[in-house]
């Protein structure tokens, strides 16, 4: 509706957005961490960024969307941990809650 890739809007804007939001009441705070969960689709397409092509103008994979999505997740979540070190900011891959296993508990839970 919008106009952003769905994986894009979800996995890189909102949690920008949250971020930006609770930023400063972060950094006040005695100890802060922000978590990314990241995926392991994230190495799709060798990990490489193709910024003229961000919302997949040029073809359409669902796959590429959403690792493209994890792995700008990650960037800015090491930006982020660059920028403000009195926050801790990490971005890890778990495999206990990797997408297969998210998206059949969601396909379980409409039923």
């Amino acid at each position: 509706e919008d106009g952003y890739e769905m994986s894009w809007a979800v996995n890189v804007i909102a949690p920008f957005l949250l971020t930006s939001l609770l930023l400063d009441r972060l950094r006040a705070g005695t100890k802060s961490r922000i978590i990314n969960v990241s995926s392991i689709s994230q190495t799709d397409g060798g990990g490489r960024i193709d910024f003229d092509n961000l919302q997949h103008e040029k073809g359409y994979s669902a796959h590429s969307a959403y690792g493209l999505s994890k792995l700008c997740a990650v960037c800015f979540t090491k930006d982020l941990a660059g920028k403000h070190p009195m926050v801790d900011a990490k971005s890890p891959y778990d495999p206990d809650i990797h997408d297969d296993k998210i998206t059949i508990n969601r396909y379980k839970s409409r039923r």
